[in-house]
């Protein structure tokens, strides 16, 4: 999974984890021409923030466990060591922290369905992000 691709990364320096991370959010947002995938004014802002130490200390082998999923008739492997990642945010809201789910998830939507940047409605949420109008809208699309 993701993180362990961190910690192969982790080995080998910081540059390595800086490209991991590209790999990881930037190249596959590229990829799919999704408006995320890093940090900017106007992107949705998913961010999971990882523990360096504790990243270094963890045994991948020794997390694993094995979840009956009875809704899917199925069981999935999972590997959630305790402490790698301190918080996950979704769209700016607080998804988890220090091991416990955030006080709002499940309470109100945080993310949204992502769109290939050249998909209709995610050029008018970039534009209007930006402050554009519809009129502006047409004049752009007319250029």
């Amino acid at each position: 999974g993701n993180l362990r691709t961190l910690k192969f990364a982790q080995e080998d320096g910081l540059e390595q984890v800086a490209y991991a991370v590209s790999r990881l959010t930037s190249q596959p947002a590229q990829f799919f021409k999704l408006n995320t995938g890093e940090l900017r004014v106007g992107v949705q802002a998913d961010i999971c923030v990882v523990d360096p130490q504790a990243l270094k200390r963890w045994e991948p082998e020794s997390t694993y466990d094995v979840v009956d999923r009875p809704l899917f008739s199925s069981r999935q492997v999972v590997n959630r060591p305790e402490g790698v990642v301190r918080q996950v945010l979704i769209a700016g809201h607080l998804a988890w922290h220090e091991g416990e789910c955030g006080p709002n998830l499940g309470q109100i939507a945080m993310g949204r369905l992502l769109r290939a940047s050249d998909h209709p409605d995610e050029i008018r949420l970039e534009r209007s992000a930006a402050g554009q109008t519809d009129a502006a809208l047409i004049a752009n699309a007319a250029h």
